[in-house]
């Protein structure tokens, strides 16, 4: 008989491709869980070291995460008065409000560039070492968040230098901004494996970032009408980065609808693009012959 069991042999189950890479999945899903843990203490102390070799060992180390931000305000206050931009009116001084919403959107595109070339500088260890890929993502996260309260501290400290009246609510202001770095964390995790595996997308991606500051009302408010309104306001951070520059320095709850979309955009990009960044770590790994 041409068919490949014996008489009387018990017929083996059938397993299905389908069902096979879903037992895959949720292996590496039971897999994340276990190891999560012992990455937040890796990431701890990983965050501790490069703390004290970036920001204490280098005379440059703590002005280089908040030099961008200024020279970006310093340019759009000198277009402003040169009326190359102009705005309307503004919850606080456009200097000030300029200097908030860089960073803002700072938040953001570090978030995104640190999960990439984290995994880019990082992968070497991933390869010869049994280090949970989470831990080289939370080392990144938290530098990110470490790098916007030094901007907010910064940024407040100037405000009472040149007296600046600021709302108690800027005190919220990094907790309203947990939502654009986390967006920006899922875009990273999403984009890291892919930009591993071919290198130009990771050449690319700063001119991308640099595209997207300007369809982000970062320099300018959301213009009132025209095409440009409406390449602005598809912009998924546009929403998140207006409703906490509004809400903490005017008290006003701006893009309520535009913000609930991207924050749920972001409840599906994090942990589809962290279990996509697990699920395709081993295949980066031999591919770029780490």
């Amino acid at each position: 008989m041409a068919s490949g069991r014996r008489v009387g042999e018990p017929a083996r189950p059938v397993v299905r491709a389908s069902e096979r890479r879903l037992r895959d999945h949720l292996r590496e899903l039971a897999g994340g869980g276990r190891d999560l843990r012992r990455a937040i203490s890796l990431a701890r102390g990983r965050f501790v070291r490069d703390f004290r070799s970036r920001y204490l060992s280098s005379l440059f180390g703590l002005p280089s995460a908040f030099v961008p931000a200024l020279v970006v305000t310093l340019w759009a206050t000198l277009a402003h008065r040169a009326r190359v931009l102009t705005v309307g009116d503004l919850a606080l001084p456009y200097p000030a409000w300029v200097f908030l919403s860089v960073t803002l959107w700072q938040a953001f595109a570090e978030a995104l560039h640190h999960q990439v070339d984290g995994l880019a500088a990082d992968r070497h260890l991933l390869a010869k070492l049994d280090l949970p890929p989470e831990s080289i993502q939370l080392t990144r996260l938290a530098e990110t968040l470490f790098q916007l309260l030094l901007k907010v501290a910064l940024g407040v400290a100037l405000a009472l230098l040149f007296r600046v009246d600021l709302p108690p609510t800027v005190a919220w202001l990094p907790l309203l901004a947990l939502p654009l770095v986390l967006l920006g964390t899922a875009c990273g995790l999403w984009l890291a494996p892919l930009a591993s595996l071919w290198p130009d997308l990771a050449r690319t991606l700063p001119a991308v970032t640099t595209a997207g500051f300007f369809l982000t009302p970062v320099i300018f408010p959301v213009p009132v009408e025209g095409a440009f309104r409406l390449l602005v306001l598809t912009n998924p951070v546009t929403p998140l980065l207006g409703f906490a520059r509004d809400l903490s320095v005017a008290g006003l709850v701006s893009h309520p609808v535009g913000a609930s979309a991207s924050v749920g955009l972001v409840l599906v990009l994090l942990p589809t693009g962290w279990l996509f960044y697990r699920l395709a770590l081993p295949y980066v790994l031999e591919r770029t012959g780490v």
